[in-house]
């Protein structure tokens, strides 16, 4: 028993950032190229180690700004979540109250203003939902104050993701005027039966605050049962058995899908900055690489049936299935509007059994292929030594 293990994971699960080390994709696969994490911390306090563990160092600022970059969801803010924050926004605006957004560093007087710990951590989506409301969302953003923070590059990330928000607001055709930028709060307006309202308020943020304490252990003692029977996991002769990740939606991904839902526009329409893996030239031999590797088990490959399949509204674009590819039979792609929605699992690739001629080793691929994988490479291997030879 590691009980060391089971200590970080439980300070895991308690401190602002919850970090789910399977999900990370660098830490999946050495060959993935992502970095959005060690880019966008503005501190250089977050290192992924040998081990494949993300670390903070003590100079960790908790800007929130890894999470916001992270596709999978391997890195996330506890507590508040963007789905809490659109919740209480939603029960504030629809009382009559005035919805504030601002940022802990530079809070607003005299305003009870939901608080992030920097305006930079907000995504594309959580920003086009706030868009979407029919009561105005007001963010306080002071250049001032944010030219001379610690936590630094804030306004521009939060403009670059407010960009990308409009951006998707037009394409799908969302009604609402919701988010407003501003420096100044205006006239503030209470909710209808102020008292009650308040006491929604205390409620709730006493709800949120146990749920993100007892959320984090309840999911704390599966994780340590894991740990604690890591030594004992079947292990052949060079390598443990890697089993796929079961299927996931982020919060990312549900906030894209409350959009999608309302959208006005219809067809294959392709979405600007989201991207999914779509079939490329290469056939596909259903070695089950990527549907195992996928961070949240948004592909599901059937030897026996020939058929990869994509949960293309579940899938986060991440891109790491075509990084991990044998044999680049995946290209990753941008998303079409259809693809957002669809609960439906798409077809990526459809197979038949055959034999190969030089092995005899019977291989399932998308193509009628002569030979197997492993004869193939053989076969270009020796060609290429047979050019150097001339």
């Amino acid at each position: 028993m590691d009980l060391e293990k089971i200590v970080e994971l439980v300070n895991s699960r308690m401190g602002p950032m919850a970090v789910e080390h399977k999900r990370c994709i660098k830490v999946k696969s050495p060959m993935s190229s992502c970095d959005k994490c060690l880019q966008n911390c503005p501190v250089d306090a977050l290192k992924i180690d040998l081990e494949g563990k993300i670390t903070f160092s003590d100079n960790c600022i908790e800007c929130g700004h890894c999470a916001a970059a992270c596709p999978t969801q391997a890195l996330a803010i506890q507590e508040p979540t963007e789905l809490n924050l659109l919740n209480r926004a939603e029960k504030l605006g629809k009382s009559g109250g005035t919805v504030v957004l601002g940022c802990k560093q530079h809070p607003v007087k005299g305003a009870e203003s939901m608080l992030v710990p920097c305006l930079g951590a907000l995504t594309p989506e959580f920003l086009l939902n706030l868009e979407m409301r029919s009561y105005p969302v007001y963010v306080t953003l002071d250049e001032e104050n944010c030219a001379q923070c610690k936590m630094m590059s804030g306004q521009e990330k939060f403009q670059e993701a407010h960009k990308k928000a409009l951006e998707l607001k037009d394409l799908l055709v969302l009604p609402g005027t919701g988010l407003k930028v501003v420096e100044k709060v205006p006239t503030i307006k209470q909710p209808t039966g102020k008292k009650r309202a308040r006491q929604v308020e205390v409620d709730e943020g006493r709800r949120n605050f146990f749920g993100s304490i007892f959320g984090g252990l309840k999911k704390a003692p599966q994780a340590a049962v894991d740990t604690i029977a890591e030594p004992f996991i079947e292990k052949g002769e060079e390598h443990p058995v890697i089993t796929k990740m079961p299927e996931i939606t982020t919060d990312r991904i549900k906030l894209l899908q409350n959009a999608v839902l309302q959208t006005g526009t219809k067809g294959e329409v392709p979405v600007p900055h989201i991207t999914r893996p779509k079939s490329g030239e290469n056939p596909c031999f259903f070695c089950r690489a990527c549907a195992t590797m996928c961070p949240v088990g948004a592909l599901n490959c059937d030897e026996e049936a020939g058929e990869l399949t994509h949960n293309t509204r579940d899938c986060t674009g991440c891109g790491l299935c075509t990084e991990i590819c044998f044999h680049k039979s995946l290209e990753l792609k941008p998303s079409l509007l259809s693809e957002l929605g669809e609960k439906e699992k798409r077809v990526l690739f459809s197979g038949t059994k055959g034999t190969c001629e030089s092995c005899g080793v019977q291989t399932t691929s998308s193509d009628q292929i002569e030979k197997c994988p492993i004869c193939r490479k053989k076969e270009a291997e020796n060609q290429v030594l047979s050019i150097e030879e001339e």
